[in-house]
Order: structure tokens, then C-alpha cells, then sequence
């Protein structure tokens, strides 16, 4: 079953700009996956936290968050 997805982008479009928007929207995604979940769940081990305390799970996400914030910009020629 073909699935729709909608995103919503400040880029005109243009006449060719479906399949060059569908790799874009691929791209960023992937991107996002990569530089942030899989390090927090990798990494981290964000998905091995036990606790059910939502104030510290939503602290511990923001410290992750601030960490790779901070090697990213401490290191930019490592992925």
C-alpha cells in the first residue's frame, strides 16, 4: 500500500522539483537519523533508560541534545 507523506518547505517550486524534492526530503531525514538518534540510541543508549520519571528523561534528552550539539561543533571533521 503506497503511503503519502506530506513536508512543507519555504523552496518555490519548480518544474522538475518532485523527485529532486522527494531526495531532498530523503536526505535530510536520513541526516536527521544519523546525526542524532542514532547517536543517542547507539551511544547513549537513550532506548536502555529504565527510569519512568518524565522530568528526568526530559532532562537526561537535553543533555544529549547539548552533547552533540558541543561535538559537533568542537569537532566537525568527525561524524
Amino acid at each position: 500500500v503506497p503511503a503519502t507523506a506530506f513536508y512543507i518547505t519555504s523552496s518555490p517550486p519548480k518544474k522538475e522539483s518532485a523527485t529532486e524534492f522527494a531526495s531532498l526530503a530523503r536526505g535530510n531525514w536520513g541526516g536527521c537519523d544519523t546525526r542524532n538518534h542514532l547517536v543517542r540510541d547507539n551511544c547513549m543508549r537513550e532506548d536502555d533508560t529504565k527510569s519512568k520519571n518524565y522530568d528526568l528523561n526530559r532532562t537526561l534528552a537535553a543533555l544529549q541534545v547539548c552533547l552533540i550539539t558541543i561535538k559537533s561543533i568542537l569537532y566537525t571533521d568527525r561524524s
